[in-house]
């Protein structure tokens, strides 16, 4: 699977089609690790890591520090997530999935 209209240091105009791309990893994967790659794996791949690791700790207890989100990515990943805008993104689709979870009372892909 690629998300082919993601610019490199910047992100997409809107959240649904990488939401939508997360819904299909997961649900491919079967409970497996999903493998993630950009060109540098700091922008695009931290920031879609970040956005299945938020939505995992949604799923685990209803809350999510997002700037515990990125500083646990950078501990691990220095530089993750590039830029304010990648960051600001990281938000948005996580408040897509948990609109989504609201809606639904259910997240039936993780």
């Amino acid at each position: 699977m690629a998300h082919t209209d993601w610019p490199d240091h910047t992100a997409p105009l809107s959240p649904l089609p990488t939401v939508a791309l997360l819904k299909l990893a997961r649900m491919l994967c079967g409970g497996n690790p999903i493998t993630v790659h950009c060109s540098a794996g700091i922008g695009r791949t931290a920031t879609f890591v970040g956005i299945d690791y938020a939505v995992q700790k949604i799923y685990q207890s209803d809350k999510v520090s997002m700037i515990d989100v990125l500083k646990d990515l950078r501990n691990q990943r220095l530089h993750a997530i590039q830029s304010p805008i990648q960051y600001a993104f990281l938000h948005l689709c996580v408040l897509e999935v948990f609109i989504e979870v609201q809606q639904s009372d259910q997240i039936a892909w993780l």
